[in-house]
């Protein structure tokens, strides 16, 4: 295998390291990233093309009422309508904390638990995103 090398790879490292040092590139490409990042940021989104339906849609009237989030949030707009909002949101808080730590808290627990827990929260997202209307309908009457 042919070691490819460059003036800045000498002596022990072209044994270590057999190929092109590119770090000037990185550092050529972070400084522009970084010139790119600071001008999307300060300058306004019109400056260079002009934006002629930004006045034409600005509308502050509320909400339809027929209007419904798409379907990967109905799992949790459908208990938003049922339940007070603080209980929704505290509920929501303590599941993404359980899957954020999920290979600390469930380690000791056996296959069979981890396989009806799955089914359990595939079953409440399944009943929730298809049938969460329908189950809203009956509480409300």
């Amino acid at each position: 295998m042919p070691v490819v090398t460059s003036k800045y790879l000498t002596g022990f490292f072209i044994k270590k390291w057999p190929f092109v040092n590119y770090s000037h590139l990185v550092i050529v490409w972070l400084v522009l990233f970084g010139i790119l990042l600071i001008i999307s940021q300060t300058l306004p989104y019109d400056s260079f093309i002009p934006y002629a339906l930004k006045a034409a849609y600005i509308d502050n009237s509320p909400t339809p009422s027929g209007i419904k989030p798409e379907w990967y949030f109905l799992f949790l707009y459908y208990p938003l309508e049922i339940l007070p909002k603080t209980f929704v949101i505290i509920v929501s808080l303590v599941i993404f904390l359980a899957v954020l730590f999920t290979p600390f808290l469930f380690k000791r627990i056996s296959m069979k638990t981890h396989i009806l827990i799955a089914i359990f929260i595939f079953v409440y997202l399944f009943v929730s995103t298809v049938y969460g209307g329908d189950i809203v309908q009956i509480i409300r009457k």
